[in-house]
């Protein structure tokens, strides 16, 4: 525990230099909020329940906790970003905290967990350059910064014994800022001024999360484990506050803009953000000991989608994922690498977004490993994502990106008296 607390501290002095374009639309770079766990499994988890790991993706799967457990899993996360198109080539590079969640048992029916992960991150710079009969060279500048996070308390509640129904549900706490800045320049020209236009959105509303889950063991001994899983979010109108400012200027020697004339101002106006519908289907098969397999289907409505009335993504999306888990030798007695876990998995998002009559679809493949420590249910996570997002074709940009991951996932048992003799 002392170790993970050192590295809370240092992940402070991190800052994210990552350049994503795409994120300039819709909400951003979505961020999936699972634990390293699922995450080296394609991003799976809607119906793959673990007693050992937190999967706030669907409210419904803490009913897996064991009764006398607590659970505690932070992860971090180290990107590296290459942009590129057919000309041109960027690499950018980011680290951060990405997760912390906890979970437990209150009564055998009734599990809870809570904890704070990501929703959603935006950063990009785009310049633009071209030049404009009369005027000259023209560039365009476009600038987007901030992310949205998550703080969650789901509950879930269980009907049954070791065949069993879930249901559960997120009350979910959306908080952060973004700020985008749009302009335009004309260096050449002594008649133009330079024109600038910015808008920044605070976050801070609720908004609930549902899900279910049924359990059934089959098989001689009850051996294997067949899961079935599904998540429904509405697409609800979150409050916002918003701040707009547009102006012409001048650029000093210094680089600051010296404002010639204010074209409009609004500072600290109630508005709202509209969440995309999304519902979701996970089916597991899992032997015990063995490994453990899942595909996960999540569709996401974007027609209610909007940001003080404007939207930009006229498709709806689709998320496919597979992946699974593989212990050689079960949790048996021998070789300390028999007890490791082996993850892998794939996914394909075909994505709501569309330029240039293209649609920027992404792909990726993960990989991972849980290294369980000694004397102990708890276990150290690596994982690797490996991802494809977008096309080169019609002027367009390629976004590739290899993400490396580092999970504590703390199991202890609580609650316990201890007897001595």
């Amino acid at each position: 525990m002392q170790l993970i607390i050192a590295i809370l501290l240092s992940v402070g002095s991190l800052r994210a230099q990552i350049n994503s374009p795409y994120s300039n639309f819709g909400l951003g770079n979505l961020q999936q909020g699972e634990s390293i766990f699922y995450n080296s499994m394609g991003g799976i988890g809607i119906g793959m329940a673990s007693n050992l790991y937190i999967n706030p993706s669907n409210p419904a799967l803490y009913a897996e906790f064991d009764t006398l457990s607590f659970l505690f899993d932070l992860g971090l996360y180290s990107e590296s970003r290459n942009l590129n198109t057919v000309k041109e080539q960027e690499s950018y590079n980011n680290a951060g905290l990405d997760y912390i969640t906890f979970g437990f048992s209150i009564a055998k029916w009734w599990k809870t967990s809570f904890g704070v992960v990501p929703f959603s991150k935006i950063s990009y710079k785009i310049v633009d350059k071209s030049y404009l009969e009369g005027i000259g060279n023209t560039t365009y500048y476009y600038e987007g910064t901030g992310s949205i996070n998550k703080a969650y308390w789901g509950n879930a509640l269980k009907v049954g014994g070791k065949n069993y129904l879930a249901v559960g549900a997120n009350l979910n706490y959306l908080f952060g800022n973004t700020k985008d800045v749009q302009a335009v320049m004309f260096p050449d020209s002594l008649y133009y001024f330079h024109t600038k236009h910015t808008q920044s959105i605070t976050y801070h509303d609720l908004f609930l999360d549902l899900g279910a889950y049924v359990n059934y063991e089959v098989g001689e001994n009850d051996e294997y484990v067949l899961g079935l899983g599904t998540v429904y979010s509405l697409g609800e109108d979150l409050a916002t506050r918003s701040t707009q400012l547009s102006y012409t200027y001048t650029s000093a020697a210094t680089g600051v803009d010296r404002i010639k004339d204010t074209l409009f101002f609004a500072e600290d106006n109630a508005t709202t953000v509209g969440l995309p519908q999304s519902i979701g289907l996970g089916f597991s098969l899992k032997k015990k000991n063995h490994y453990h397999w899942g595909i996960d289907v999540r569709y996401q409505n974007w027609e209610s989608f909007h940001i003080n009335g404007a939207n930009d993504m006229k498709n709806h999306s689709l998320r496919i994922a597979s992946g699974g888990q593989y212990m050689p030798g079960g949790e048996t007695l021998g070789s300390y690498w028999n007890w490791v876990r082996y993850r892998a998995g794939v996914f394909f998002n075909q994505s709501a977004l569309s330029l240039n009559e293209t649609a920027i679809n992404e792909f990726g493949i993960t990989f991972g490993v849980g290294l369980p420590l000694r004397r102990s249910r708890s276990t150290i996570n690596l994982g690797l994502n490996i991802g494809n997002r977008g096309t080169t074709d019609q002027g367009l940009i390629k976004e590739t990106s290899v993400t490396f991951r580092l999970g504590f996932s703390i199991y202890e048992n609580w609650f316990i008296q201890q007897k001595f003799r």
